[in-house]
C-alpha cells in the first residue's frame, strides 16, 4: 500500500472536501477534529441559500454537472454556491433558475419575510 494517502497537499485535501457528498458544516466539524487547517465558515445566509439550491436540484433529479450545463455555469461554480462559498450575482441567480426550470423568486423562498422584517427593525 502506498503512503500517497498520507502526503496529500492542501489543494488536494480541499478538492476532496468539495467533492464529498455531505454538507459543508459536517465536513468542517469532521476536519477540524482531525487537525486539518480550516477556512472560515460560510455566511449562514449563503449556506442556507446553497442548501436550498441543492434541495431544488435534487428534487428535480439533476446532478451537479447537469445543473451546471443547463445553467451555463462551471461545475465548480455550482458547488461553491451550494456550499455557501460564493455570493451569486443577479445574472447567476437568473441562470440557476433557468437551469432548474423555476421562477427566479423561487430561489429566494428559503428566506422568510418575518426574518427580513426582524433584521431591518434591528438595524438603526
Amino acid at each position: 500500500m502506498s503512503d500517497r494517502l498520507f502526503t496529500l497537499s492542501s489543494a488536494e485535501i480541499s478538492a476532496a472536501m468539495i467533492m464529498h457528498n455531505c454538507s459543508w458544516w459536517s465536513r468542517y466539524a469532521r476536519c477540524s477534529s482531525q487537525g486539518v487547517a480550516q477556512s472560515t465558515p460560510p455566511d449562514p445566509k449563503l449556506h442556507l441559500f446553497g442548501m436550498h439550491v441543492r434541495s431544488l436540484r435534487e428534487a428535480r433529479g439533476l446532478s451537479l454537472e447537469e445543473l451546471a450545463e443547463r445553467s451555463g455555469m462551471s461545475f465548480r461554480g455550482v458547488i461553491y454556491i451550494e456550499h455557501g462559498r460564493r455570493n451569486p450575482s443577479l445574472l447567476t441567480l437568473l441562470s440557476i433558475a433557468s437551469g432548474l426550470g423555476v421562477a427566479p423568486a423561487r430561489l429566494l423562498d428559503c428566506f422568510s419575510l418575518d426574518e427580513s422584517i426582524a433584521e431591518s427593525e434591528a438595524d438603526p
